[in-house]
């Protein structure tokens, strides 16, 4: 009896130790980072606090450590502007996730993570069809090639890249109301929202997204200008 209650205890020291552990197997594209320190970064506010950091070894890295509570995390070398590598942004949250740096870097594990990547993917598509176009534009510039109708032409196209873009915002948002992919992205794309999107956003949101303290200090704010 004695041995069955110990075995019993250690099972449920076991379960609760895994409900709060978070595993990131990592892999990088540029074996030059190997040697080098990645960062966990958290996300607070508009600052970055770095959480822990993992050598990267044999083109691989890894994290492990306990959790409390999910939170806006990022992967990051601390350099992005002198290296061609992207930061991962991503949920920090209980389980496996896999995260691989590259040119474009993601994290998938898990629902949110998951959802998380695909539309970093297809951000990601717009973002290189915008650069390209700036790209020319300057060429133009640069070779004496602009003309009235080649600077409507980019114009209309940039317009066109961006509001694609910001639909695609509004509509990752709009299905992911309630969990903390949904309030990330709603954090990174509501200025480029309409007030009234941003209203019909938080009316609809559920309980994970209207608690979350920015989206509180937004919603305050708002109703503070509307009042004026």
């Amino acid at each position: 009896m004695k041995y069955f209650l110990i075995c019993i205890f250690a099972v449920i020291l076991v379960s609760c130790s895994d409900n709060k552990t978070y595993i990131i197997n990592g892999r990088v594209a540029d074996s030059s980072l190997n040697g080098r320190y990645i960062y966990l970064q958290q996300v607070v506010g508009s600052e970055l606090v770095t959480y822990d950091s993992a050598l990267v070894e044999e083109d691989k890295f890894r994290f492990k450590g306990a959790l409390s509570e999910p939170f806006f995390s990022e992967l990051t070398f601390g350099d992005t502007k002198k290296s061609n590598y992207s930061p991962a942004v991503f949920i920090l949250e209980k389980g496996k996730m896999e995260a691989y740096i590259d040119t474009f870097s993601y994290v998938r594990g898990g629902v949110a993570n998951n959802n998380l990547a695909e539309y970093y993917a297809q951000t990601h598509y717009y973002d290189q069809k915008i650069k390209y176009l700036d790209q020319q534009h300057e060429r133009n510039i640069e070779e004496g090639r602009v003309s009235d109708s080649l600077s409507m032409a980019f114009e209309g196209w940039h317009r066109l890249y961006s509001k694609e873009k910001t639909d695609l915002a509004l509509q990752f948002v709009e299905k992911n109301n309630d969990n903390l992919a949904g309030v990330l992205v709603f954090l990174q794309n509501f200025s480029n929202f309409t007030r009234e999107e941003v209203r019909n956003i938080l009316f609809y949101a559920g309980p994970v997204f209207k608690n979350d303290k920015a989206v509180k200090v937004l919603e305050e704010y708002m109703e503070k200008t509307e009042k004026k």
